[in-house]
């Protein structure tokens, strides 16, 4: 398990290596970050947003409707509030939907593990898979990891694998 030391320093390596694999991809303005379970130790992308709104990016994030098990996609703003959803997850506040989705460029993945094919793993409830089913398959999809990819993950049919994923050290791509 990782400290909390370890873990802040392997998000600012995260998020140095963000913005790296963006530098070359200044087609690349809309970006969709997931905001972090902090509860689950889940990687803490609040440097990134930072970083992201500086470089003159347009941010969203998804709030989730639990009910519905759907996400919905809103606007991210340098200077906005924060306010804890049911979950515990820090939300803007106050929320602005963004409905057209197909502005989005990349998004921005959680994961617990990935593969060496791009297959990731979740928290099984399949929420980003059904993201994805609703955006343009041109829109980058890249995983944030702490850790090196396994060999092979166990998949569904429904899984939708990943464009790439960031580490701390080193980016990679997937077929």
């Amino acid at each position: 398990m990782l400290g909390q030391e370890q873990r802040k320093q392997l998000c600012a390596d995260l998020s140095d290596q963000a913005v790296a694999f963006l530098s070359g991809r200044q087609e690349i303005q809309h970006i969709h970050v997931f905001l972090p379970i902090e509860r689950l130790l889940e990687i803490d992308t609040g440097l990134l947003i930072n970083r992201l709104f500086l470089e003159g990016k347009k941010l969203y994030t998804s709030v989730t409707d639990f009910d519905r098990q759907t996400m919905q996609t809103v606007l991210l703003a340098p200077d906005m509030k924060w306010k804890k959803d049911q979950q515990g997850i820090s939300i803007p506040d106050p929320l602005v939907y963004e409905e057209d989705e197909h502005l989005i460029d990349l998004v921005f993945v959680p994961l617990l593990a990935f593969d060496l094919e791009g297959y990731r793993i979740g928290y099984g409830m399949g929420y980003y898979d059904r993201f994805f089913s609703r955006i343009p398959q041109s829109v980058w999809r890249v995983g944030l990891s702490y850790f090196e990819p396994e060999r092979l993950l166990p998949r569904e049919p429904h899984d939708v694998p990943l464009h790439a994923c960031v580490m701390p050290n080193k980016w990679m791509y997937f077929q």
